[in-house]
């Protein structure tokens, strides 16, 4: 758990402390972490979508989006990242192993967690789907710290496992810069076009 946290504040020695550690508790830490990060995610996607769904209980509805985004993020950290993170760094003669790339993949989600208790406080509220005035924009910078701040423990991940430097570390984790500046170009879009 220590490391869970120390991800966020220390970042360097906590990924050379998790150099460390055995392949199999890495292995299984990383998956937890991807699991709990689809976890999050379903419920954010029950609280924007029970009301499609009821004519089903509601619990039944709830853990069915839990355990299917659950085992999402598995399949998405485990493999998706994992190997975009390890073929990119490899095309750029990174030194990281498979079981290094994929521990940089899930601590990098560690940030994602801060999410909770806004998406379960919008979703309670009903403001989940349109959250109003202020709140949209404190939500927003909100949701952006945490994917800067997950960027920056990806990037430090890949440049300490890939025996990086800066300029190499943020290519080799340009995929999810690319995605994260096109989903923030959707939302000042859409947001410049309400008004």
């Amino acid at each position: 758990m220590n490391t869970f946290l120390n991800i966020l504040f220390k970042t360097s020695d906590t990924f050379d402390y998790l150099d460390d550690q055995f392949e199999d508790q890495l292995e299984t830490n990383a998956n937890l972490l991807f699991m709990l990060a689809g976890a999050v995610s379903g419920i954010d996607s029950f609280f924007k979508d029970y009301h499609h769904f009821q004519e089903y209980p509601l619990l039944i509805v709830f853990l069915g989006f839990v355990l299917a985004t659950a085992g999402l993020g598995l399949l998405m950290g485990r493999y998706l990242s994992t190997y975009i993170l390890y073929g990119i760094g490899k095309l750029l003669n990174g030194k990281g192993k498979i079981i290094d790339i994929r521990t940089v993949a899930a601590y990098s989600v560690v940030p994602i967690f801060m999410k909770f208790p806004v998406v379960l406080y919008l979703g309670i509220t009903g403001d989940l789907l349109s959250p109003k005035g202020y709140l949209y924009w404190i939500i927003s910078l909100y949701y952006l710290i945490i994917w800067l701040w997950t960027l920056k423990i990806m990037i430090q991940g890949v440049m300490r496992f890939n025996g990086f430097g800066f300029i190499k570390g943020v290519i080799n984790v340009s995929p999810y810069l690319i995605l994260g500046g096109i989903t923030f170009i959707v939302i000042v879009r859409n947001v410049i076009s309400s008004f």
